[in-house]
């Protein structure tokens, strides 16, 4: 007799409340959770080896592909609400675009690369917090230097390489609007994000799968 007392005192658990990992104001459905996971991990990791390879080769030109892997972690990390993860791969895509045109006037030195894989370490570090179920801000010292390498990127340049930039539809416009996104990075958060649910049949344990980017698609093989 006690123990069905015990059973009936016991509130009635919701069948799909194991079916989703809370993290901070977010609540996300295991199987994208897991998803986002594998596929974050390996492209950071991806990111961060070829800053690093890059850095420690210059002056050799910065290829496209990391920018690519930055794109993936900013839609990605989008779709899921980690909205401090996106901000910053975001920003970073962004001054790698401007590093491809300021290579071409050799505008870039050792203090830029180095400051690209602290960003990509900053990255890895927000990730792995986020694997452990804490929403952790991006490093402010690494914002603060993001900020200062965009707002000076303009004294950087000959004056024909930044008409040519000023031309570009998201050329300087990046480099202006990216400071400006990191410092919102500070501001209160806002009300939590919906419930974020996969498509249905995936798996919690499913492969490496590409999520669906928020803006526009970016062939992985790239």
């Amino acid at each position: 007799v006690g123990a069905d007392v015990l059973r009936a005192a016991q509130p009635e658990r919701d069948p799909d409340a194991d079916q989703v990992k809370v993290i901070g104001p977010l609540r996300l459905q295991i199987p994208l959770f897991n998803i986002y996971l594998t596929e974050a991990d390996e492209v950071s990791r991806r990111l961060g080896t070829e800053l690093t390879l890059w850095s420690m080769e210059l002056p050799r030109a910065l290829g496209d592909e990391v920018v690519v892997l930055a794109h993936r972690l900013a839609g990605n990390s989008a779709t899921v609400g980690f909205s401090d993860l996106a901000q910053l791969a975001r920003s970073l895509e962004q001054a790698l675009q401007l590093v491809q045109g300021l290579q071409r006037h050799g505008a870039v030195d050792a203090d830029d690369a180095e400051l690209f894989v602290m960003v990509s370490d900053d990255i890895r570090r927000l990730l792995h917090q986020f694997a452990a179920g804490f929403l952790r801000p991006a490093s402010s010292s690494v914002v603060e230097r993001m900020n200062d390498w965009l707002a000076t990127l303009p004294n950087r340049l000959p004056v024909a390489a930044l008409e040519a930039l000023q031309a570009s539809p998201e050329g300087l416009a990046d480099a202006v609007a990216a400071p400006l996104a990191l410092q919102a990075m500070a501001a209160p958060s806002p009300a939590p994000a919906p419930e974020a649910r996969p498509t249905a049949g995936v798996s919690p344990v499913a492969a490496p799968v590409r999520l669906p980017d928020p803006e526009f698609e970016v062939d992985g093989d790239h």
